[in-house]
Protein backbone atom coordinates (compact mmCIF):
# COMPACT_ATOMS: atom_id res chain seq x y z
CA UNK A 1 0.00 0.00 0.00
CA UNK A 2 1.46 3.84 -1.25
CA UNK A 3 0.01 6.54 -0.21
CA UNK A 4 1.66 9.96 -2.03
CA UNK A 5 1.18 13.64 -0.52
CA UNK A 6 2.14 16.79 -1.72
CA UNK A 7 1.15 20.26 -0.95
CA UNK A 8 2.35 23.40 -2.75
CA UNK A 9 3.01 25.24 1.13
CA UNK A 10 6.91 24.42 1.62
CA UNK A 11 7.26 26.94 4.35
CA UNK A 12 9.91 25.54 7.03
CA UNK A 13 7.33 27.00 10.02
CA UNK A 14 4.49 25.08 7.82
CA UNK A 15 5.13 21.10 8.83
CA UNK A 16 2.70 19.25 7.67
CA UNK A 17 2.92 15.33 9.34
CA UNK A 18 1.35 12.67 7.63
CA UNK A 19 0.32 8.87 8.78
CA UNK A 20 -0.70 5.69 7.61
CA UNK A 21 -2.69 4.05 9.71
CA UNK A 22 -3.51 0.20 9.81
CA UNK A 23 -7.26 -1.28 10.54
CA UNK A 24 -6.13 -2.16 14.41
CA UNK A 25 -4.97 1.63 14.38
CA UNK A 26 -1.31 0.91 14.27
CA UNK A 27 0.77 3.78 12.78
CA UNK A 28 2.63 1.87 9.88
CA UNK A 29 4.22 4.99 8.30
CA UNK A 30 4.88 8.56 8.95
CA UNK A 31 6.56 11.29 7.65
CA UNK A 32 6.45 14.60 7.63
CA UNK A 33 7.07 18.11 5.38
CA UNK A 34 9.39 20.59 5.04
CA UNK A 35 11.86 16.95 5.46
CA UNK A 36 15.00 17.46 8.01
CA UNK A 37 17.22 17.67 5.04
CA UNK A 38 15.32 19.64 2.30
CA UNK A 39 15.50 16.97 -0.29
CA UNK A 40 11.44 16.92 -0.82
CA UNK A 41 9.83 20.12 0.86
CA UNK A 42 6.58 19.46 -0.30
CA UNK A 43 5.80 15.96 -1.17
CA UNK A 44 6.31 12.58 0.84
CA UNK A 45 5.09 9.05 0.18
CA UNK A 46 4.14 6.12 2.76
CA UNK A 47 4.36 2.85 2.22
CA UNK A 48 3.01 -0.42 3.80
CA UNK A 49 4.34 -3.56 2.81
CA UNK A 50 2.02 -6.40 2.30
CA UNK A 51 -0.97 -4.51 3.89
CA UNK A 52 -3.40 -6.47 5.51
CA UNK A 53 -7.00 -6.67 4.75
CA UNK A 54 -9.61 -3.99 5.71
CA UNK A 55 -10.33 0.09 6.20
CA UNK A 56 -7.09 1.82 6.51
CA UNK A 57 -6.46 5.68 7.65
CA UNK A 58 -4.42 8.55 6.72
CA UNK A 59 -3.86 11.10 9.03
CA UNK A 60 -2.70 15.03 7.96
CA UNK A 61 -1.68 17.13 11.06
CA UNK A 62 -1.20 20.42 9.93
CA UNK A 63 0.98 22.25 12.60
CA UNK A 64 0.79 25.73 10.50
CA UNK A 65 1.86 28.95 11.80
CA UNK A 66 -1.48 30.71 12.46
CA UNK A 67 -1.70 34.00 10.81
CA UNK A 68 -5.31 34.47 10.92
CA UNK A 69 -5.73 35.08 7.28
CA UNK A 70 -5.35 31.62 5.98
CA UNK A 71 -8.19 29.05 6.68
CA UNK A 72 -7.37 25.42 4.60
CA UNK A 73 -4.18 24.18 3.70
CA UNK A 74 -4.01 21.88 0.25
CA UNK A 75 -2.82 18.78 0.42
CA UNK A 76 -3.29 16.08 -2.75
CA UNK A 77 -3.15 12.48 -2.06
CA UNK A 78 -2.96 8.84 -4.36
CA UNK A 79 -3.14 5.56 -3.04
CA UNK A 80 -1.81 2.17 -4.72
CA UNK A 81 -1.94 -1.01 -3.78
CA UNK A 82 0.56 -3.30 -5.75
CA UNK A 83 -0.53 -7.05 -5.50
Amino acid sequence: LTASFSTADTSADNVISYYLVSPDGTVAATASTPDADGTSPGAVTLTAPNPVSGTWEIDVVLGLTVSGKEFTQPVRATTSVTP
